[in-house]
């Protein structure tokens, strides 16, 4: 039994279409796989919120500290007051108020910045941040300003493509998004 050219070339014209197909939902599924990672993970970091809420009556404060998804890490931008606040080293003012508190999150089910963790005995903040599924930062924001008037803060990832376009004067920001 032989095969004709046009028989050869029809057989591999259609498992090149349905290998394009295959290749092409593969990679829809692991972009959909991180937007699925990252919704779960705002919805854990909120959840965290809550409860450091409940303990302290308020959301940590940022003011109007600097909120990018790259940069280094540290302490005093919308990243690093989330992380520390969630790890139990920061209280909710806007001004630096070391607290040791238990932590809000468990830090082994999150990306993370850098290596620097929290020490027990030391209320000294860490300069680090939990990363979305892309390697950025989470962004939050909180009473940026006296012109603030949401009455929750603003957490997020900045998403594939890495761009948030956050109010450029954070100080007469009002918390809209």
């Amino acid at each position: 039994m032989a095969f004709t050219l046009v028989e050869l070339l029809a057989v591999m014209a259609i498992g090149g279409v349905l290998a394009a197909f295959a290749f092409g939902a593969a990679h829809g599924a692991g972009e959909r796989s991180k937007r699925t990672r990252a919704v779960a993970e705002l919805g854990v970091l909120a959840q965290a919120l809550e409860a450091y809420r409940a303990q302290f009556g308020d959301y940590p404060r940022t003011g109007v500290a600097a909120n990018a998804p790259a940069g280094p890490a540290v302490a005093a931008d919308g990243p690093g007051i989330l992380f520390n606040a969630l790890t139990g080293r920061r209280g909710p003012g806007a001004a630096l108020v070391p607290a040791e508190v238990r932590g809000f999150v468990m830090l082994g089910a999150h990306s993370l910045q850098t290596a620097e963790l929290p020490v027990a005995g030391n209320s000294a903040q860490s300069a680090n941040a939990f990363l979305d599924p892309w390697g950025r930062r989470y962004l939050y924001a909180y009473k940026t300003g006296a012109a603030w008037t949401s009455p929750s803060p603003v957490l997020l990832s900045a998403g594939p493509d890495g761009v948030a376009v956050l109010a450029p004067d954070l100080a007469v920001w009002d918390g809209t998004v």
